[in-house]
Parts: C-alpha cells; structure tokens; sequence
C-alpha cells in the first residue's frame, strides 16, 4: 500500500506556503504520494507562495538541494507549477536531471552547484530577478555565475 501525505486541515498551506515545498520534498524522499484532497489544496494554494518572503522560498529551495536526488522535488515542483510561481521562467527536465545526475558523477554536486545548474538557463534579467527576490548570498551568487561560465565553456 502507497503511503501518503496528507495535511492536517484545509487550511495548512494558507497557514504557511512555503508547506507547499515540504510535501513535495517528503513525498519524493520517502516514496509516498500526496493524497487527492491534499493536492487539490496545494494546486488551490499555490499563488500563495507570492505571500512567501523571498527569502524562506530560498531556505525551502535550499533543503531540496541537499537532498540525495533533488532533481525528483524539482521535476514534480515544475509539474505542479510551483517552481513557476517562484518565477516563471524556472524549470526542471530531463536537460536538469542529466545535469545533476553528471554533478553527482564528477563529484561536483554541492548546493550552489546544484542552484547554478537550476537557474543556469535564465536570461541575464530572469536572474538578476531572481537573485534579489530569494535574496540570495554573495556566495551563492559568485556559485551561480561559476557554473554558468564551466558549462558555457
């Protein structure tokens, strides 16, 4: 029997958005599924993510990309639209799953290499956007420009 993940009361996501990453992120690690009704909540909740501040959406981004195969959140993030409304240009393939999954290969897959990898096909604009909006580091963002020019080249 499939295990699955369900929230306590319709109105979690409401409660606190940024839910929306962890049932995804649960539901990928430990193989379950997020049950019908919790799903029509999530899809139901989703522009409440633009409620989020900028900065616990780059806390949230940041587990995913500690986790063993990120690339599962993100593809079922991009499938339900989440990544989309953090901006509409972000997304998650099959060009992304072979990028992590060759980070993984080379030893190359920290966080930042991972985050570079997901914005990496951003225009310029996209990710100055995005930059400022998750409010993300220095680091992070010396990290991103660091794996645009490695895959440029």
């Amino acid at each position: 029997m499939l295990k699955k993940i369900r929230v306590l009361h319709d109105k979690s996501f409401t409660d606190d958005a940024t839910r929306i990453w962890r049932a995804i992120r649960y539901e990928q690690r430990l193989g379950f599924c997020i049950e019908p009704e919790t799903l029509a909540l999530l899809k139901r909740d989703l522009p409440l993510m633009k409620t989020v501040g900028g900065y616990r959406l780059r806390h949230e981004l940041e587990l995913v990309f500690k986790e063993k195969e990120p690339e599962k959140e993100l593809l079922r993030a991009y499938e339900l639209g989440v990544l989309q409304e953090m901006h509409p240009s972000l997304k998650a393939d099959d060009w992304l799953v072979s990028k992590f999954q060759e980070a993984r290969r080379t030893g190359k897959a920290t966080p930042d290499y991972r985050l570079g990898l997901l914005l990496f096909r951003l225009s310029d604009d996209d990710l100055r956007q995005i930059t400022k909006y998750l409010r993300f580091s220095t680091k992070q963002v010396k990290a991103i420009n660091e794996v645009r020019g490695m895959i440029l080249t």
